[in-house]
């Protein structure tokens, strides 16, 4: 699958990563859309996480304002179903948040929720909303 980086100063690069897989508790999301931020362009100019006092960076995934489709669900998920379009919570991820810094980014192709749970780490919305309006609610929420 695709993951967009950063790259070096005020450049993006799409890689080719490999698709996340679900466990039992967990959710895989298609994402369908995802908002820019602030953070997202200073990361950008900046050229990725900064690491030392040395000015050291690391490539990092961007986005935190996905919105996306449930592909697959784990055994234990009971509140989720493949379908569902969700908006995602970017700092419930249990092992680091998404996007700013994380190892995972909203503008990925695929999204793994880890332990999904509509209302903690996914909100659910209608399907007469569309995608690109979803990703909107984190900056109005």
């Amino acid at each position: 699958m695709k993951s967009v980086l950063t790259g070096a100063e005020n450049k993006i690069d799409v890689v080719d990563v490999e698709r996340p897989v679900p466990g039992p508790k967990d959710a895989l999301v298609r994402i369908r859309a995802c908002g820019i931020c602030g953070t997202d362009t200073f990361f950008l100019h900046l050229g990725g996480m900064p690491t030392g006092a040395d000015g050291s960076r690391r490539a990092i995934p961007l986005g935190h304002e996905p919105a996306g489709e449930v592909v697959e669900v784990g055994a234990e998920v009971t509140d989720l179903k493949v379908g569902d379009r969700v908006v995602v919570n970017p700092q419930d991820a249990p092992s680091g948040i998404i996007g700013c810094g994380g190892e995972r980014g909203g503008m990925d192709e695929y999204l793994l929720i880890e332990n999904a749970e509509v209302g903690k780490s996914v909100a659910v919305f209608p399907d007469h909303v569309p995608f690109a309006v979803a990703a909107l609610n984190e900056p109005m929420a």
